[in-house]
């Protein structure tokens, strides 16, 4: 017994060291052109073995999918890649890879809807890879030969069946490069080395600037907007973005100390917008299927800007003046259009009271906000905050800001509330069915509300 009790440990002593070993290596970045390490890949699900080398796929097309769980992109892509993987499964492994703990994203697949579907065996805990293949925006895709030689690092648009069959036949496939990313300050406006360090004027002159650009590559690209203090200023960054998406942060803007849900975030939704214009492709509304196709047939460098505006702190309460009468110049003289707001009578979607009785108010306790962590909008509680507090989820969680018609308030109810909804939060119906427990009801309305109005010059 003795004996074996010293053997187990010396086989525990020699794993622990050449664990140790490993990890001691230094890692360099490998680029196209580099033979791979055998890597190892640890602690994986949808496998039946949790640990695999790279050389067990040797022969095999590899691809690389690094991703995470709150990144929705991600969440689309590896659903195409489980479907390309079926297709390709003789020739083609493709193996998911998150820095995310095997607990976290075991419950993750467990409750997304989409993800709990797919087979893709996924590496998780991952510490090594993304020193290999570093990244910023995700996901990454990196893609190895079969003889474990990196053959193309892309982004997700060209991980398709007619490139990997391409590569499965031929060794090679066109890649497009993915873009160099662009490390940037948000401390420090674009002028003044907040693009790596390009510094053109001196900090101290500074009193404004505003600048407009064209598309940017590297840079990121959303429907929001950062907004932060320099010293005695307050500065405003809009990176890559579509004209109408420029004008709503310019309507609803406001300075950094001020939450989401402390500004006008009603004017976010696409549905806000009014286009007036004898050419409207430089615009796109969600739902609107015609409109989307010709902006997406657009070239990026014509339909994306970016946009900073620096103004002293002290003029902060004016910021939305400044950014729109900049839009205004800028695309007025650009493309001969205006952005303004007009009170106009619309169909809108109002949350109303539907009884005289007080249910809503809160009964106090530690203000508290909750969600569903795992993505599929089910469940919403909030305690003891505002009622726009709940309007802000309903339009930016639950329904959407993309709901094809005006989201608003009609209830002119003042007070901290209460209320908890275990339901689908992205439809009516069903959020009708939990809110009438509370006396209250969204209801189709016609109200003259404010609207973004695009019109020709």
């Amino acid at each position: 017994m003795k004996i074996f009790n010293s053997l187990l440990v010396f086989i525990g002593m020699f794993v622990f060291s050449v664990s140790a070993q490993e990890d001691a290596v230094e890692i360099s970045e490998l680029t196209v052109g580099d033979v791979c390490p055998d890597f190892e890949f640890r602690n994986m699900l949808n496998s039946e073995n949790p640990y695999a080398k790279l050389s067990d796929f040797k022969g095999k097309l590899v691809i690389l999918d690094f991703w995470a769980t709150w990144c929705k992109g991600c969440i689309t892509t590896m659903a195409k890649l489980d479907s390309l993987q079926k297709i390709f499964a003789n020739d083609l492994i493709i193996l998911p890879v998150t820095y995310q703990t095997r607990e976290e994203v075991e419950k993750f697949m467990k409750a997304n809807k989409i993800i709990n579907k797919l087979d893709l065996p996924t590496v998780t805990d991952d510490t090594k890879l993304s020193k290999y293949f570093p990244y910023r925006i995700l996901p990454h895709e990196v893609w190895i030969d079969k003889d474990g030689t990196v053959l193309a690092i892309t982004s997700e648009d060209d991980v398709t069946g007619e490139k990997i069959a391409k590569v499965i036949e031929t060794g090679n496939a066109m890649f497009k490069p993915k873009g160099r990313t662009i490390d940037v300050v948000y401390e420090k406006p674009l002028l003044l080395g907040g693009i790596e360090n390009l510094d053109i004027i001196n900090a101290g002159n500074l009193i404004y600037s505003s600048l407009l650009t064209g598309y940017i590559e590297g840079l990121p690209g959303s429907g929001s907007y950062s907004a932060s203090k320099i010293g005695d200023h307050v500065k405003i960054n809009n990176f890559n973005n579509e004209i109408r998406q420029l004008y709503q942060m310019g309507f609803k803007a406001g300075t950094p100390n001020e939450k989401p849900w402390d500004i006008n975030f009603y004017l976010n939704m696409p549905a806000r917008c009014i286009l007036e214009l004898r050419d409207s492709t430089m615009f796109q509304l969600p739902w609107d299927e015609e409109s989307k196709l010709k902006f997406k047939n657009k070239p990026k460098e014509e339909k994306y800007f970016t946009y900073e505006r620096v103004i002293p702190k002290a003029d902060s309460l004016s910021f939305n003046t400044y950014i729109i009468n900049d839009l205004n110049s800028y695309f007025g003289h650009l493309y001969r259009i205006n952005g303004n707001l007009e009170k106009r009578k619309v169909k809108c979607l109002a949350l109303r009271r539907n009884t005289a009785r007080d249910i809503l108010k809160s009964k106090g306790g530690e203000p508290k906000l909750e969600t569903d962590d795992s993505g599929n909008k089910s469940y919403l509680k909030i305690t003891n905050l505002p009622l726009k507090r709940f309007m802000h989820q309903i339009v930016t969680y639950g329904l959407g800001l993309s709901y094809p018609i005006p989201i608003i308030d009609d209830t002119n109810y003042n007070f901290p509330i209460d209320i908890e909804l275990n339901c689908d939060l992205t439809k009516v119906e069903t959020l009708n069915e939990k809110l009438i427990e509370y006396g209250l009801q969204l209801e189709v309305i016609v109200k003259e509300i404010d609207m973004i109005v695009f019109k020709d010059i």
